[in-house]
């Protein structure tokens, strides 16, 4: 028996997920491990904080399979989901961040237009005063 399974049998709301690791059009070409939670709400498509062996030691995958059937007796150790990512939330902020980026660039624009154009207007000589490419504003 495959001793990292135990859970399956001590506990009922125990579920298996399939994971992948990277992002692929075809799930079925990205690589998949299977590991355990006891978090009833995690489902497909959903961000999963998961072990690896870089980092620090965490990474995120994506759940492409829910509550798989257990093979007890696998050699291949199920180890368990951390945790779950909320990337919605995560890229509202995102959004909210470039909106306000963009904000600052156009304020910094008028700003450095405004900046300018007084000091064009303290230097303007006669002869830059009869060019016509220059506008009144």
């Amino acid at each position: 028996m495959n001793h990292s399974t135990a859970v399956f049998i001590a506990n009922d709301a125990a579920r298996a997920l399939s994971v992948a690791y990277e992002q692929s059009e075809e799930h079925s070409r990205s690589r998949r491990t299977t590991f355990k939670t006891l978090d009833p709400s995690i489902k497909v498509n959903d961000y999963v904080v998961i072990p690896t062996t870089t980092r620090y030691e965490f990474t995120i995958g994506k759940v492409i399979e829910a509550d798989l059937p257990v093979d007890f007796s696998s050699n291949t150790p199920m180890g368990w989901i951390a945790g779950t990512m909320d990337k919605a939330a995560y890229d509202d902020l995102i959004e909210q961040e470039s909106k306000l980026i963009n904000g600052m660039q156009r304020a910094d624009t008028l700003r450095q237009r405004k900046e300018l154009k007084a000091t064009m207007d303290s230097m303007m000589t006669e002869d830059m005063a009869a060019l016509t490419i220059i506008s009144e504003s």
